[in-house]
C-alpha cells in the first residue's frame, strides 16, 4: 500500500467524511422541522448536498493534491499509469461509499 493512499485514507476519515451522509433525517434539525411539506424536503436536502458538495471540492480535494505535493509518489515497476488509476479507485470508492450510506 503507498503512503499516498494511507494519507488520503487518513484525510477522508479525519475529514468526517467518512460520516457524512447525503440525506440525513436523522438530524435533529430536520426532525424539528416535521412534519414537512415536499418543497420544503426537497429545499432542505438541497441544501445539505450543497454544504457536503462545497466541503468535498473546499477540503477535500485541495488537501488530497496537498498530500500528493508533500509525498511525491512511489511508482512500482515505474508504471505511473497504474499508481493513479488505484489512487482514482480508492478515492471512487470514497464517495461511492458516501452515496451508498446516504442511501441506506
Amino acid at each position: 500500500l503507498s503512503v499516498n493512499a494511507l494519507e488520503l485514507s487518513r484525510l477522508w476519515q479525519a475529514s468526517g467524511f467518512a460520516n457524512s451522509l447525503l440525506v440525513d433525517v436523522a438530524r435533529p434539525d430536520f426532525r424539528s422541522q416535521l412534519p414537512m411539506q415536499a418543497d420544503a424536503f426537497r429545499q432542505y436536502q438541497t441544501e445539505v448536498v450543497e454544504v457536503l458538495k462545497s466541503q468535498l471540492w473546499t477540503s477535500w480535494a485541495p488537501k488530497s493534491v496537498e498530500i500528493f505535493n508533500r509525498l511525491p509518489p512511489v511508482f512500482i515497476n515505474g508504471d505511473a499509469e497504474a499508481y493513479y488509476r488505484s489512487v482514482a479507485t480508492l478515492q471512487g470508492n470514497q464517495l461511492r461509499s458516501l452515496v451508498s450510506r446516504s442511501l441506506d
